[in-house]
Formats: C-alpha cells, structure tokens, sequence
C-alpha cells in the first residue's frame, strides 16, 4: 500500500469512527450498566424516585440500541459484582463499543473521592465509607481497562450528604472526577452543589437525560447542554447540571440526516480507495469496518476471487521475486510486515502442526491488522490473536508519551509492555483461552498467514 493509500485509509476509518458511533444502524455494541439506589436504611434515609429512575433509563436506553442491565436497590455485594461483569462484557465487546453507566442514589466525597452508597452500607464514621460504599473511581476503571471506544458516566448522586454529622470533612456535593480521553461524565449539579430528589416520580435531571436523548442529529455535549437548561427551568436555578468531556469524536444516541450522510461518504472514501486492489486483505479492512456496506456482497466476492486465483506475476517463474504484496514460502512468513501478507495457496495447511510457527488468520481478524496500523501512528501498541486465529484484540496508547490519563509516573504509563498485557488480557476475555502477540507496536512478534479460501 502506498504512503497516499494509507493516509487515505487512516482518513477513512477516523472519520468512521466518528459518524458511525451512534450510527442508525447501531454498528459499534452498546452496553450499559443501570443502578437505582433508594432503599435505605433510617440512619441514611430513603430515597423515592432513584429506582423509578434507573427504571426509565434502562427503558430509554434500550430503544437507542443499548444492552441494559438493570440493578435496583443493590447492596455492597450485588453492586461490585454487577460492575466487574459490566467491565468484562465491555472487554469482550471490542475497541469500537460503547460503554455507559449510570446510577441514581446517595453519593458522598471523602478527600476528593466520590463514593456511590449501596442500600446495606453501615457507615458509623468517615473512615469506614471506603470500606461500606463504591468508589466511582473504580467503575472508571473498569471501563478504561475495556479499552472501548466511547465511555458515558451518568452520576444523578449529588443529593446531600446523609452523613454530614458522622463526617470530620463531610462536603456537599460530589467533586470532579479526572477521566481517560473518550470518556463524557454528567453530574446532576455542579462539584460540590446538591441536586434534588423531585417531587414527580422522577428527578429533575433524569428526566431531562430521558427527554433529550431520543432527539436525533444532537451530539452528546449539545443533548447534555440541552439538559441544563430543563433542570435549570425545573428547579429555579437552584440544581445546575455538569459535565466534562474529553471525546475526540462526535457521538450521537441518535443519528440525524448529517450525521448518516458523514457516515455514507466515509464509507464511499473508503470504498474507492480499495475497489481497485488486488490485495483480499484490503477488501476484509472494508468488511471489518462496514460489514453491511453498500459494496459488502461485492467486497467479499472479490477477496474470495484474489484467494482463488493465484496472481500472475507469482507464475512467471520460480526464480522470480515474491511480489510485495505477497507472502512466499514459509521462511519468509516470519518477516513479511503486514501491509504485504497475501493469501496463501490453498494446498497450505490451515494451522501448522509447529505450535511456534504462523498463525493462520481468519478474514475479520486479518481486517482488523489495517485499521490497527492506521491508528497506530507513532504510538505504542499492541495486536493480540487466539491461536486459531479468529479472535484479535488491539490496544494503543492515547499519545506518544502516554498510554492512559494521568501523569507519567504511573504504572501503566512507566511500563513498556503495558499495551501488550492488556491486549492479551482483551484478547483472553472474548477467546477465553490464551493469546498471542503478533505485533509490537508495527514489528512482527510471531509470524501468521492469512487464511485461504
């Protein structure tokens, strides 16, 4: 593939990855995690409206393509085991999913640390909140270790402190929270404000979400500014809602005509950049990225016919040079980068009897090697494959310096291998069994094959 080529194709999938998420067609997996807290004991005090509230989420997210799971008035156990699954069905989901929590309930801050309260919490003083409640940090993590696309915090949790007077520090509100880039986080009021329970069958900021977000062509900054001002009306100014964001592309619940146009010229820019190939993995990038394309049935054809008929140039004579594009003999497998694997003869074996040699890829996972070299730039990063070929997983940092938010000294930000052990751990979550590097950063680590067809 040529420099131009490239740049073309890079161009492509970013502007994919910012107009199909929130596609109509619900391309990317959507997944989130409901929680509605308001059976309380009477030293904390109960709250009305948060099941009915995590009630018309569930409800509203569904019909915008979401899987929900839905916990209402969840104890300590209930909570923490609902969060680790959520985090696994993330991981198994892939890079392109789209992860949102939400959770209606009491929520205090300790030193900065915003805890959400399950309904058996026994909190007598400051010190044991760390060990009766959940911390918001760690559903965070959670989604940052998934390694999805779009992370979507909802916290309706600023009601006031129910345990002010057991507190040294007890502070009103909730405080800021720091987010890995493509997260969007929305608090019912400002940091350190309190927000209200309401008086209807539902809080006025929850409310407002389930308005808004069935709006089609309205970014997710816009629905939630939109938002502020019903909760700003509803309450007399009192309640401010907030949020902070650090997406790198436009999200949308629901698509408008703009954003479905985008969508469609992203996939045509694509489609002409490949038509003409006469490499099938250039056709499975354009099936990974666009499986129900306009040009899907006609992609697949092609890759197939490429397979099947060895190209001409490999037929001129043994002494002749192996293509670029192409791979040879097995000796040369081990060092062909990607952008010239080719299809095999179809007399080769599927999977090589020596566990160390080629892994021999299934057309998806071989997509998905462009799309991870697109993105890659000069970034650390790091491709992850079952041993039979037909999972992969991908991880790369957010910038040169930086694998995930936070500062340099961090552990993940001073370890080089980091992207390697999370995509292995993607890798091992949607396999469930142990997988295999085959690219560190742009550099081969273990040799594969595409698979012939």
């Amino acid at each position: 593939m040529t420099h131009v080529r490239s740049k073309i194709l890079a161009a492509a999938l970013f502007l994919t990855s910012v107009f199909l998420v929130g596609g109509s067609a619900m391309a990317e997996p959507r997944l989130a995690l409901v929680v509605g807290n308001g059976k309380y004991g009477q030293e904390i005090g109960s709250l009305v409206n948060p099941p009915n509230d995590a009630n018309l989420m569930a409800e509203r997210l569904s019909s915008l393509g979401f899987q929900v799971t839905k916990l209402v008035n969840g104890d300590q156990k209930a909570m923490k085991r609902a969060i680790s699954e959520f985090g696994q069905k993330l991981s198994a989901a892939g890079p392109t999913a789209v992860g949102l929590f939400f959770y209606a309930g009491h929520g205090v801050q300790v030193d900065g640390v915003n805890y959400l309260i399950p309904t058996n919490a026994a909190i007598a003083t400051e010190a044991d909140v760390d060990m009766e409640a959940i911390s918001a940090d760690a559903v965070l993590k959670q989604m940052e270790y998934a390694g999805v696309g779009v992370n979507i915090v909802l916290l309706d949790a600023c009601r006031n402190n129910p345990l002010a007077r057991s507190m040294r520090s007890s502070t009103r509100g909730l405080a800021r929270m720091d987010a890995p880039t493509g997260t969007f986080i929305g608090y019912s009021t400002g940091p350190g404000d309190v927000a209200a329970d309401g008086e209807g069958k539902n809080s006025p900021y929850t409310a407002a979400i389930a308005e808004e977000l069935g709006k089609p062509g309205i970014a997710i900054e816009e629905a939630f500014r939109n938002v502020r001002v019903r909760v700003m009306g509803k309450t007399e100014a009192t309640q401010v809602p907030w949020d902070s964001s650090s997406l790198t592309g436009a999200f949308y619940f629901q698509p408008g005509v703009a954003a479905k146009t985008a969508a469609s010229n992203a996939e045509e820019a694509f489609w002409e950049d490949v038509k003409g190939s006469t490499d099938p993995s250039e056709f499975d990038a354009y099936l990974a990225r666009f499986p129900d394309g306009a040009h899907a049935d006609l992609a697949r054809s092609r890759a197939s016919r490429l397979r099947t008929t060895p190209p001409k140039v490999a037929e001129r004579s043994t002494e002749t040079a192996v293509p670029k594009v192409a791979v040879a003999a097995p000796e040369p497998v081990a060092s062909a980068p990607a952008a010239q694997v080719a299809a095999l003869p179809p007399e080769t074996p599927a999977v090589p009897s020596d566990p160390n040699g080629p892994i021999q890829l299934s057309s998806k996972v071989s997509g998905m090697i462009k799309g991870y070299l697109s993105e890659l730039q000069h970034r650390n990063g790091a491709f992850a494959v079952s041993p039979d070929g037909t999972v992969g997983a991908t991880f790369i940092c957010m910038e040169t310096t930086l694998c995930v938010a936070g500062k340099k000294g961090i552990p993940e930000n001073m370890d080089s291998r980091y992207p390697q052990k999370r995509a292995l751990q993607k890798c091992k979550g949607q396999a469930k069994q142990e997988c295999v590097i085959i690219y560190a950063r742009d550099n081969e680590k273990h040799p594969f094959t595409l698979a012939a067809q």
